[in-house]
């Protein structure tokens, strides 16, 4: 029985992250590690949530491809706010989905 859910264009989902103070605030720098990526960045404290000890930021997801989805942080970074993740890391619930 497969549990796997559609994932489509304009899907949020939550990204695991370590989470570290900011230059403000409402604002902190958060560290996103992927398969083959790592993304550094700066995000308002409403696009992140902790449940237990687990620090998760939002994403919005861009485009599906085959094997790989890429999703947008509502933040901001020298590297640009786009992250590549593997569809298996999305099936296997290391990262979170839910429908818009």
């Amino acid at each position: 029985m497969s549990t796997m859910r559609k994932i489509a264009i304009g899907d949020q989902i939550w990204l695991p992250c370590e989470v570290k103070p900011g230059p403000f605030s409402d604002e902190k720098m958060v560290r996103v590690k992927l398969q083959s990526e790592e993304w550094v960045g700066f995000v308002k404290e409403s696009a992140l949530r902790t449940v237990g000890e687990n620090h998760f930021v939002s994403a919005t997801i861009i485009d599906v491809q085959p094997g790989l989805v890429l999703a947008r942080i509502p933040g901001n970074s020298p590297v640009g706010n786009v992250v590549r993740a593997p569809r298996s890391q999305i099936k296997g619930g290391s990262i979170e989905a839910r429908a818009s």
